[in-house]
């Protein structure tokens, strides 16, 4: 049920664990910068505890790949690397992920970023980032607090969907986008 990969992989590579169907945890190493398309066909992994030396990662091809737990060193690994992949719960340092600040080394936000992370409460977005992917915060049912930055070039469709916001601070300027952002339900603007 649980695979611990030994130290000194740099690369993951399609379909490693095709049809692993008793997997359940994977702790990836130290060392991996690539992974690619590894769970084709794994229905049953929970948690993944991914290094910080992920440069690229895609766990199942170009579908959506759900997972219960993510563990991650930092937030920038999840942001910059993963592709395709959504978690109930995220963990930073081994913490679940409540209160997220987003730093001044993030750009962007991947679409569906933190699609039903069930468990954030409050996400502050630093300055830096100016791209909010389609859905990135869609189904984060918790999500009472959210602070955008004050400029934003490209702010995704359906990003509030499935939410119950009741505190957000809107960005100054928004370029482009804005597709079906919902306000309904929130206390504060």
């Amino acid at each position: 049920n649980t695979i611990t990969l030994l130290e000194g992989l740099k690369i993951i590579g399609s379909g490693a664990f095709r049809n692993c169907d008793n997997l359940v945890e994977i702790t990836i190493p130290n060392g991996v910068e690539k992974i690619d398309n590894i769970f084709f066909q794994c229905d049953n992994v929970e948690k993944i505890v991914l290094p910080d030396t992920i440069k690229s990662c895609r766990f199942n091809g170009y579908e959506n790949f759900e997972i219960t737990e993510i563990y991650l060193e930092n937030i920038e690994t999840w942001l910059n690397s993963v592709d395709f992949c959504y978690a109930s719960k995220i963990y930073v340092n081994n913490q679940l992920a409540e209160y997220l600040i987003i730093p001044e080394t993030i750009t962007q936000i991947r679409s569906e970023a933190f699609k039903n992370c069930s468990f954030i409460r409050e996400i502050f977005i630093s300055d830096s980032v100016t791209y909010i992917g389609d859905e990135a915060f869609s189904g984060v049912g918790n999500l009472s607090k959210l602070v955008l930055p004050k400029h934003i070039d490209y702010f995704g469709s359906s990003n509030f969907y499935g939410n119950e916001i009741q505190n957000i601070t809107l960005p100054e300027t928004i370029n482009s986008g804005m597709e079906n952002f919902y306000f309904n339900g929130f206390d504060t603007i």
